[in-house]
């Protein structure tokens, strides 16, 4: 779902003919992509409102009516000849070698290279940047003409930019910007930080965008300007809103006194049901009814609790209540209740023993409780959540019900998701053979829930090959040109088919880290976006810090040591020069995928080490994403680079504690850098479980010293860690900061050793409240004594900890669409 919108012309010529636009007035023209991209009507609303307030827009970005003619100083080539050139660097550097001519003038005008007209960059940024260099080298540019351009103008550069940088969710370039139009010594105006605020509302849901949201909404407070509704709507739409969002917006709402209207109800309700908060779920929902009771509606929603009334109707506000139960007799109960309003017959009571098949034959029938199909599929997903309910008789209870209904997409991929939950994976694998063999169209989240039980029940080559056929079926379809806009029509054949999304692709890497297949999924990462056009985001950078913490097991094994040494059998990467890149990639997975041949695995990413590998991508992301932690400085140093240097030669270590002197020169994780190009991901924005997946990877990798400099970077980034972040962090440092009873003696209590200095630098930071206590401190020591006493990744597929195994079940909510 990309977007290429709002674009800048060069010239006259290059605008095509359309009747509301002159050929030299605007520059904010739209156009769809072929892509899907559901903001396209938002953006384009946006852009004409940015026109609306900035009377003199056009005069300001828009290139100069003789373009053609404007020279640069010194130089006869003119802008369109400088402008052809594809790469933004060469733009750039031919702009910042000579200076500019005056538009309209005939003098020569030699300006420095921050005082491009204000047209220059965002031109540079909508036609000319491809690539991730070029964004964020555009962004760059953007910046420095923020601050020669006046307030108004400044202002809306600032809104085109985040909404440009929507269409690649580059999410971590995002609060400069904001930061800039907060701390305007003009206070922008209402309207203007409404603008922003729906430009924001373009990116994906994340924790970084629910934050800057947040600042943008207090300064509004601060400064008595209230939110439209349009503004509203946006934040609160079911693709953006999150936890944090909704309770900034009903913050504002009530400091405002405003009140928040039935969509946006129905916004926060499906919120909460997606959270399962049941009880504020039915907050939301009992204000709706009373609403609509209010307003003497013709139908008015059946609400949490029996309400006796004649124009009672069941919607789909209460199927998705349901689905916040924690309780599947609750859930059930509810739909009785519900169902008996609208029947007026006597319904039987019943009971709902956990665990047991024959009680479900009372449950599902349909004499006893009458429900749609959709309040079924709503009370399945309760029972497939409830740990008391066993897989079997949530298996059973799907069978006897089943029958009542027609087959159904939904309900395969709701109990086949509940089978995965329960670990029951041989009957999802084999629930998904069903669903596929009855012919059922499939969705986008159904794509992914069949990856992950196949992959699970031992078959990573079949889920690979459903991504290739999804994949296959969505391009035949691009090709054919069917329109865009039959997503509703009623024939199935014209419904745009499935996609592969992220959210598919993380379900067959978490399955694949689980069976123990490291080199899978490093080639997933690296042909990620050659297969489907994805760009991998935190939750893909989690699972590969994970996987490579686990793959550091294998080097330790005769077969990674004789890998080590250029021995062994090992598939090559596909060749760069080839022809078709895609096809090289695919076949290169199918080949490690071959079911017929025994893998061969070391633990290695590629020719590499694992851990080396995963780290260089993160530092890579972090100084190339915020260069200003490259000069970031830890608040306190180890004695030791590992806990291992003691053990292996303790009396240097106690030469060097006494004496001062340090173990080490230089950062280990800075060598990566400067070793290699930076390569920015400036999609992805790190968060307390990135973080925490990074100091488990040092610690696996013995780089116990580099634990102070990512503190410092996640303190730089203003990311609050959690409890048990920290327990991670003090567990581990505690093995490289510590000096022996001898030494401590000879060293005196005048020194604090760095142990003490870091937890008193952790508490300056977040608080004496938020550091670990003794049950984080003890759950840590039980997660790393877990990991140490591995040695093998078959004990590990077993007895995968609960946290690491559901990562893609916790982020779910940010990929799946009902």
């Amino acid at each position: 779902m990309w977007l290429r919108a709002v674009q800048l012309t060069a010239t006259a010529r290059h605008i095509p003919k359309l009747p509301s636009i002159q050929p030299t007035q605007p520059l904010l023209l739209l156009h769809r992509s072929p892509r899907r991209f559901l903001q396209t009507n938002r953006l384009l609303v946006l852009a004409k409102e940015i026109q609306d307030i900035h009377g003199n827009l056009d005069v300001a970005l828009a290139p100069p009516p003789n373009l053609a003619e404007s020279q640069l100083a010194g130089d006869e080539t003119d802008w369109l000849s400088i402008l052809d050139s594809p790469d933004v660097r060469t733009i750039i550097g031919r702009a910042k070698k000579t200076g500019l001519r005056g538009t309209g003038s005939s003098e020569h005008l030699a300006v420095s290279a921050a005082k491009y007209p204000p047209w220059f960059p965002v031109h540079l940024l909508y036609q000319k940047a491809t690539t991730p260099q070029d964004i964020l080298s555009s962004v760059e540019l953007v910046h420095q003409q923020l601050s020669t351009s006046d307030a108004s103008t400044a202002n809306a550069l600032i809104i085109l930019a985040v909404a440009k940088l929507a269409e690649r969710k580059y999410t971590a370039t995002l609060r400069g910007f904001v930061w800039k139009f907060c701390q305007s010594s003009h206070v922008p105006s209402e309207r203007h930080f409404n603008l922003l605020l729906r430009a924001l509302s373009l990116h994906p849901r994340s924790e970084e965008t629910s934050v800057l949201v947040r600042n943008v909404l207090a300064n509004m407070s601060r400064h008595n300007m209230k939110v439209s509704e349009p503004t509203y709507d946006a934040l609160l739409h079911r693709h953006f809103v999150t936890l944090k969002v909704a309770t900034a917006v009903r913050k504002k709402m009530k400091h405002d006194k405003v009140l928040p209207t039935e969509l946006h109800l129905k916004y926060l309700l499906r919120l909460m049901v997606a959270h399962r908060f049941s009880r504020r779920a039915a907050g939301y929902l009992d204000t709706i009814h009373q609403r609509q009771r209010r307003m003497a509606c013709r139908d008015v929603t059946y609400g949490p609790k029996p309400r006796f009334l004649e124009n009672i109707k069941a919607t789909i506000l209460n199927t998705r209540f349901l689905r916040s139960f924690r309780r599947p007799s609750a859930a059930l109960r509810y739909i009785q209740e519900m169902t008996a309003m609208q029947t007026k017959a006597p319904i039987r009571r019943f009971m709902f023993r956990k665990g047991k098949p024959r009680i479900l034959r009372r449950i599902w029938r349909r004499r006893n409780i009458h429900m749609n199909v959709r309040d079924w599929i709503s009370a399945l997903y309760v029972a497939s959540r409830t740990k008391g309910v066993t897989a079997q008789a949530f298996l059973t209870g799907y069978r006897q019900g089943a029958g009542a209904y027609a087959p159904s997409r939904q309900a395969y991929s709701t109990v086949v998701r509940g089978l995965l939950y329960k670990h029951d994976y041989a009957n999802a694998a084999a629930l998904w053979d069903e669903s596929c063999s009855l012919d059922l169209p499939l969705d986008t989240i159904s794509v992914g829930i069949g990856t992950h039980a196949l992959a699970m029940n031992g078959e990573p080559h079949r889920a690979f090959a459903l991504l290739e056929q999804v994949h296959s079926a969505q391009q035949a379809w691009v090709e054919e040109g069917k329109g865009r806009g039959r997503r509703n029509a009623r024939s199935p054949d014209r419904r745009p088919p499935a996609e592969v999304n992220l959210y598919a692709v993380h379900q067959l890497m978490v399955a694949l880290r689980r069976m123990g297949r490291p080199d899978v999924v490093f080639a997933l990462w690296d042909h990620m976006e050659t297969l489907y056009g994805l760009l991998p985001d935190v939750y893909s950078l989690n699972i590969i810090l994970q996987t490579a913490r686990w793959a550091r097991k294998y080097e330790d094994t005769i077969r990674g040591q004789l890998s080590y040494l250029g021995f062994g059998s090992s598939i090559a990467p596909p060749s760069a020069v080839s022809l078709d890149p895609r096809a090289g990639a695919a076949s290169h997975i199918f080949t490690i995928l071959d079911p017929t041949k025994r893998p061969w695995i070391t633990g290695r990413w590629n020719t590499e080490s694992a851990g080396q590998v995963a780290l260089r991508v993160v530092v890579q992301m972090f100084l190339g994403n915020w260069p200003a932690l490259r000069h970031a400085v830890p608040p306190v140093e180890a004695l030791r680079r590992s806990g291992r240097d003691i053990a292996l030669s303790p009396v240097s270590e106690a030469i060097n504690t006494v004496t001062g002197r340090p173990p080490f020169d230089q950062s280990p994780l800075i060598a990566l850098f400067l070793a290699n190009a930076p390569v920015p991901y400036p999609q992805i924005v790190p968060t307390d479980v990135t973080f925490r997946a990074i100091v488990d990877l040092l610690v696996a990798e013995s780089l116990h010293a580099e634990i102070p400099l990512v503190l410092t970077w996640m303190r730089a980034l203003r990311i609050r860690p959690s409890k048990a972040t920290l327990a991670t962090v003090l567990v581990h440092w505690i093995d490289v900061s510590m000096d022996s009873p001898f030494v401590a003696r000879i060293k005196g209590v005048q020194q604090r050793d760095p142990y003490a200095q870091l937890v008193r630098w952790l508490e300056d930071w977040v608080g004496l409240r938020n550091m670990p206590g003794r049950e984080e401190m003890s759950r840590e020591m039980e997660r790393s004594a877990y990991f140490r006493d591995a040695q093998y990744l078959d004990v590990i597929r077993e007895r995968v900890s609960e946290a690491e195994g559901r990562l893609v079940i916790r982020a779910r909510s940010a990929y799946e669409e009902e």
